[in-house]
């Protein structure tokens, strides 16, 4: 279902990838959506004074993005890591737009925990998803577009066997397998670069694991954290 090309874990040895398979999920608009934003929407209040102090330029769980990008040729004043995004959302604006259940649900792990996260319906994925490096010859559709471009030979992107699902490592996820109203079968991501207890990274799993139950009520959630030995799912 899911593999982590080695040549990634040559050029990140530290790198360690959550993967979580979430089925019989429910991303409805419904009381318990409305809930999730209502979480969201406290989370972010609680977290702007904090953020609006950070020296992102001293903070590691970005910095090690930052120094990440550099190392596949991405800029990354330019293009942030998806967690850099957030934060910076929440101490410029105090809020993180709200865009569906499930979305917001991992929003909130990520900002929480302090890791970069993403997730595609499975439902929409050709093949096997793969973290690597791109071919130069896979299209890539981003969110809100119609219009498709080709990332360059050497770019980090998570990729199925047809389409590139993120650019830049986690700048930018794809049109195609966005999480939407009808999406049931998940694979969401937790990505760590940073932490030097494991125990963080696996309590991220277990938060995200627990919302989904309470919030979506998936009814099967497994779940495996890859690493330089153990780079499949």
């Amino acid at each position: 279902m899911f593999t982590v090309d080695p040549k990634i874990f040559e050029a990140h040895p530290n790198l360690r990838v959550a993967v979580i398979h979430a089925q019989g999920c429910s991303n409805m608009e419904d009381a318990s959506a409305q809930e999730a934003r209502e979480r969201l929407s406290r989370l972010t209040l609680s977290l702007q004074e904090k953020l609006q102090g950070l020296s992102f330029e001293e903070y590691v769980p970005i910095t090690c993005w930052r120094q990440a990008y550099k190392k596949f040729g991405a800029t990354p004043k330019k293009h942030l890591c998806s967690l850099e995004n957030l934060y910076k959302s929440v101490a410029q604006k105090g809020e993180i737009r709200s865009i569906n259940k499930l979305v917001d649900i991992y929003n909130m792990v990520s900002l929480q925990h302090g890791f970069t996260m993403g997730a595609d319906d499975l439902s929409k994925i050709a093949g096997r998803i793969t973290l690597g490096y791109a071919s130069g010859q896979l299209p890539f559709t981003p969110l809100g577009s119609t219009e498709s471009s080709f990332p360059s030979k050497g770019e980090v992107v998570y990729a199925d066997e047809q389409k590139v699902l993120c650019r830049r490592w986690n700048w930018r996820e794809c049109e195609e397998s966005k999480l939407g109203t009808e999406t049931q079968d998940v694979l969401f991501y937790i990505e760590d670069l940073w932490a030097s207890d494991a125990s963080l990274l696996e309590k991220a799993v277990t938060h995200l694991v627990e919302l989904l139950e309470e919030l979506a009520g998936c009814t099967s959630i497994t779940h495996a954290i890859l690493t330089a030995s153990s780079s499949t799912s």
